[in-house]
C-alpha cells in the first residue's frame, strides 16, 4: 500500500480495504464451520509436493578445449574489420562495403580508403575474370578424368563416398556431431597461423563437392583425402584436445567403412 498509494488519503483507504477483506474472509470461513484463521489466497512452500521442495543442482559441464588456436563454435564478425567512422566515410562516399574491388576501381575512390585491405583487397583480383559461373582451367583434367571411366562403376563408387560421409556427418558424442569441426575450413582472417602450418587445407565440404563432380576414380584417392583432412586436424590441434580426439575417431570409422567396401 505504501509503493502504490499516491497521498496519505489514499493510503488509509488501502489500509481500510484490507482489514474489511481480512474480517469478510474470517467471517467466510467460520461459517462454513472452519476453526482458527482461514488459510492464506497463495499456496506455502510446506503445501508443495516433497518431490518439489528438494533441491535440484545441475551437473557442471566440462569446458571443451579445441586444440591450437582455440577454434571455438560459432564466433561471427558482423562488421568486416570496418571501425564505425571507416563506414560512415564510406557510406557517405556511396561505396559498398561488402565486397573487394579492383585496383582499376580503387582508383575511382577516395584516397583515404584505399588502405581498407578487408574491403578493396590488395590488387591481386586485377586478373579474375568478370563473369561469373566461368569454368576454370583447373576443372578441366577433372571433366576429363571423369569422362574416361565407366559410368556406372562411378556412380557405384559414388553411392560409396556419400554414404562413407554421411556416416561421418552422423556420429555424435552425446548431443554433438563429431564432424562440426571439420565441415568447412577455418576463416583466415580469424585463424591465419592455421594455413601457415597446414599445407593443403581440406573439408568436407570440399570431399563432398568433389564427390558430386566425379573426382575420385578409385576409393584409393577419395580416402587419401580422407586422411588429409584428418592428419591436419591431428597435427594443428594439440594431442587430447577434442578436435584431435574426434579426428581418431572418424579416422578409424572411415578406415572400417571404407574396408567393408572390399
Amino acid at each position: 500500500n505504501d509503493m502504490i498509494a499516491r497521498t496519505e488519503e489514499e493510503f488509509e483507504l488501502f489500509e481500510k480495504m484490507d482489514e474489511e477483506r481480512i474480517q469478510k474472509d474470517q467471517e467466510i470461513w467460520t461459517a462454513r464451520g472452519n476453526p482458527g484463521a482461514p488459510p492464506p489466497a497463495l499456496m506455502q512452500e510446506s503445501e508443495l509436493p516433497e518431490w518439489l521442495q528438494k533441491d535440484f543442482s545441475l551437473p557442471e559441464e566440462t569446458p571443451l578445449e579445441y586444440g591450437r588456436g582455440m577454434r571455438a563454435r560459432g564466433d561471427v564478425c558482423y562488421n568486416d574489420g570496418i571501425s564505425d567512422s571507416r563506414f560512415t566515410k564510406m557510406a557517405e562516399a556511396g561505396v559498398e562495403p561488402s565486397r573487394k574491388r579492383k585496383r582499376s576501381e580503387m582508383e575511382q575512390l577516395p584516397e583515404e580508403l584505399w588502405d581498407e585491405r578487408t574491403v578493396f583487397g590488395t590488387g591481386e583480383e586485377d586478373e579474375e575474370d568478370d563473369e561469373e559461373g566461368e569454368e576454370t582451367d583447373q576443372d578441366e583434367p577433372e571433366r576429363k578424368k571423369a569422362r574416361r571411366v565407366n559410368p556406372e562403376e562411378q556412380e557405384k563408387r559414388n553411392k560409396l563416398f556419400l554414404s562413407v560421409l554421411d556416416s561421418l556427418e552422423s556420429s555424435f558424442d552425446r548431443n554433438r556431431a563429431r564432424c562440426e569441426l571439420f565441415m568447412v575450413l577455418p576463416a583466415k582472417a580469424f585463424y591465419p597461423d592455421y594455413y601457415r602450418i597446414i599445407r593443403d587445407p581440406i573439408d568436407i565440404s570440399t570431399i563432398a563437392r568433389r564427390v558430386e563432380d566425379d573426382y575420385y576414380d578409385s576409393v584409393g584417392a577419395f580416402k587419401a583425402d580422407l586422411e588429409l583432412l584428418f592428419n591436419n586436424a591431428k597435427k594443428y590441434n594439440m594431442e587430447g584436445s577434442q578436435v584431435h580426439s574426434d579426428a581418431i575417431f572418424l579416422q578409424e570409422l572411415s578406415d572400417k567403412l571404407l574396408a567393408d567396401y572390399h
